[in-house]
């Protein structure tokens, strides 16, 4: 007849269990008071000691305020100001606008605290536990000891003043093992585990008394029992708070069920939106990393070509630095040698001349023949034409290589900005949003404060799924600001910056494409002079022989005579050719430079592309794994958790019209006076309880210091012990 009775109940009562930490807010004139009851109850719950601390406050001045008290013993604990005191009546006059008293009470508490012990199954005295190990059982009873009958849609129903409870125990592992608690949670912290449990005493009575059937799907506990082994028995104190806090505003607004669901429908649709734009976002960074791939799988040729052109380059620029120093000495003694011809074949003019003249012609041809076989050497020495051809060789396909793999650059560019305009796309942002501010609506409805419920512990995680979600897309990913989309707009950047760079590197490539035709243009020059001066190299030793020859034998000389005038028109020649060769020479040293610094810039840039495609590369992996997930995540997010969370709503209008009614019936408790001990007339009060049980130990400390340190932790650290481990659990 109902479906999933406890989901729907456990979210409307849930609006009733927000405010335990409620803090007052007075007008200006107004008084306010905060009173915790610290009740220091025995092993079995029984009450030892109650002290009352109150707080009371206005803003303009404590100034002749009058309340009645139940209490004994009241004292000032901040200041030594002293009330006026009439039987009950006390007066209140400070110099500031607060006053912190306490004072012990007798009265009997709202909510009444039973513990009972079984060991090994049977019933046993906590003090008679200490130190004693079996099968342990702790029963823990909270009763509710207010109640009036009032009728409820025609229904005899006990309305219980409403007190939310929240206990916790820490059991030592070195005493305990095997903790389980129907209805409770544990927690394992450190050496200890923790067992908590939240009650709203009277509140499944009430029920029950209406004749709701849904009372017993609530498992609204007031009794809790905990079993464990245990190993030389020893315990601290079990803690427990009460508030009747009650949120009155929300819950006078909760009329319908649509309260409950409106918010769901919202949700569902936000998340459906978020789950297409991770959908997207994933198949576009996973586009991206392949395009990226690419480029590093290039980047490694580049770097080889570009460090390969460098080497050569250097060798070159070393090699035409050699080759001009050469062509020099070259020039030089080419000219020497053409005027050693001329003089010599100016000297064969007269044969009576030439043959008085030849020892002088022999010792000149002998220095020509040494000066170019020496020029020859030196330059044969200096240049490796076949080197430096293979060298050309492999060095004029890179320009090539760089234009296309600029091409690949820009492909990747166009790639990149498509992936940049899905990140920061309008709708996905604003889905994410409106998906974050959604759950937390939802959280707010069902977990006002009630931290127990199913619905309420579903709505945490859909908040804390969403949150999550939202900061991966456009919050800070790993704590250093990072996120989808700025990730993507920084990695949009860095490749349309390289793609600028691209055109100056195309147009260095074609540059060096032109040099490099034109250095071999001078080698095949350079080749051809090296063939000619090896050939004149062969004359001149062959005329040095014959001018030895011929100062041997002058009846040699009419011969002689022409192949000097052959000699000196070839050394005319060479002269001219030699003088072309030293001047290209120049040339070609300068432009070798241009390019060794060309492609050092080159080597440097490539370097640069080199690393930052690398980043980038893993930049993008990062970004294709972790899109991927959170698509995968969104994807189970909405099927196992929004639209499972749907599913669930759903409740019988009987059961609906019947829990709202007895909601009134709470709020109308609710509105009454808060206190315990007494409060000003007119003034705004609240009052919470804390009970702390006596410790168990085998050596109990009974110095009053200690003791008194012991009440002061339970004052001071409870709620933040309580508000910890509920975080932790939840």
């Amino acid at each position: 007849m109902k479906k999933n009775v406890k989901a729907v109940t456990c979210a409307a009562l849930s609006m009733m269990l927000v405010n335990s930490g409620m803090v007052l807010y007075a007008k200006d004139d107004e008084t306010v008071k905060d009173e915790t009851v610290y009740a220091m109850l025995n092993s079995d719950g029984s009450v030892d000691q109650e002290i009352v601390s109150s707080w009371l406050h206005n803003d303009n001045g404590i100034r002749d305020i009058k309340e009645v008290l139940d209490l004994n013993n009241v004292k000032n604990v901040k200041s030594d100001e002293k009330p006026e005191v009439s039987g009950k009546t006390y007066t209140w006059n400070s110099a500031s606008n607060d006053v912190y008293y306490e004072g012990t009470s007798t009265k009997t508490l709202p909510v009444q605290v039973k513990v009972s012990y079984k060991l090994d199954g049977k019933d046993i005295s906590g003090k008679d536990l200490i130190g004693k190990s079996g099968k342990l059982e702790i029963h823990i009873s909270l009763k509710n000891t207010q109640s009036k009958t009032v009728n409820v849609n025609g229904r005899q129903t006990r309305i219980h003043p409403f007190y939310m409870g929240a206990g916790v125990l820490d059991l030592s592992t070195d005493h305990f093992s095997n903790v389980k608690c129907e209805n409770g949670k544990i927690l394992s912290e450190g050496n200890n585990t923790m067992v908590a449990f939240v009650s709203v005493p009277g509140l499944q009575d009430t029920l029950e008394s209406s004749g709701m059937e849904v009372a017993k799907d609530l498992h609204i506990q007031d009794e809790f029992t905990i079993t464990c082994d245990a190993k030389e028995f020893e315990l601290g104190p079990i803690m427990f708070a009460m508030t009747p806090e009650v949120p009155v505003d929300k819950l006078k607004n909760i009329n319908s069920m649509d309260d409950l669901t409106n918010g769901l429908d919202e949700l569902t649709n936000a998340s459906a939106q978020l789950l297409d734009g991770t959908s997207q976002l994933s198949q576009g960074t996973a586009t991206f990393n392949g395009k990226m791939q690419e480029l590093v799988n290039g980047v490694p040729t580049l770097t080889n070509g570009v460090s390969a052109l460098k080497n050569g380059t250097t060798e070159l620029v070393s090699g035409s630095s050699k080759l001009y120093s050469g062509l020099k000495d070259l020039n030089t003694g080419m000219n020497q040698a053409k005027a050693g011809t001329a003089k010599l074949n100016k000297a064969t003019d007269g044969l009576g001349t030439l043959v008085s003249g030849v020892d002088e012609i022999n010792t000149n041809m002998q220095a020509l023949a040494k000066g170019l076989q020496d020029g020859s050497n030196e330059l044969n020495a200096s240049l490796d034409i076949k080197q430096l051809s293979q060298l050309l060789t492999s060095v004029s396909s890179l320009p090539d290589e760089i234009i296309a793999l600029s091409d690949k650059a820009t492909a990747l560019n166009t790639a990149m900005q498509s992936l940049n305009n899905i990140l920061n796309n309008s709708n996905i942002q604003a889905a994410s949003s409106a998906m974050s501010s959604d759950a937390d609506a939802l959280q707010s409805k069902l977990c006002a404060g009630g931290d127990t419920t199913e619905s309420c512990i579903l709505a945490k995680k859909l908040s804390a799924e969403t949150a999550s979600v939202n900061n991966a897309l456009y919050g800070d990913l790993d704590g250093e600001g990072h996120n989808a989309s700025n990730v993507a707009a920084a990695l949009t950047k860095e490749v349309n910056d390289l793609v600028k760079q691209l055109p100056a590197y195309k147009e260095m490539a074609s540059s060096m494409k032109a040099t490099l035709a034109d250095m071999s243009s001078s080698l095949n020059a350079l080749s051809k002079l090296q063939s000619s001066l090896n050939t004149a190299s062969q004359g001149a030793q062959q005329l040095a022989q014959g001018t030895q020859q011929l100062s041997e034998k002058s009846s040699s000389l009419l011969e002689l005579k022409k192949g000097i005038s052959t000699l000196d028109s070839s050394m005319t020649t060479a002269v001219g050719g030699s003088s072309e060769l030293y001047k290209g020479s120049q040339a070609l040293v300068s432009g070798l430079q241009r390019v060794d610094q060309g492609a050092g810039t080159l080597q440097s840039g490539s370097a640069t592309i080199g690393n930052g495609a690398q980043q980038l590369y893993a930049a993008s992996t990062l970004l294709k794994d972790k899109t991927g997930e959170l698509h995968a995540g969104m994807s189970k997010f909405k099927t196992t958790g929004i639209d499972e969370m749907q599913k669930q709503v759903t409740l019988s209008l009987d059961d609906v019209t019947q829990l709202l009614a007895i909601k009134d019936e709470i709020v109308k408790e609710a509105e009454q006076e808060h206190t315990f001990s007494g409060a000003p007339k007119n003034s705004e009060s609240k009052v919470k309880y804390i009970y702390k049980t006596e410790e168990l130990q085998k050596e109990k400390k009974t110095d009053t210091q200690e003791t008194k340190k012991t009440k002061e932790e339970a004052k001071d650290d409870f709620f933040d012990k309580i508000s910890n481990f509920f975080s932790k659990m939840f």
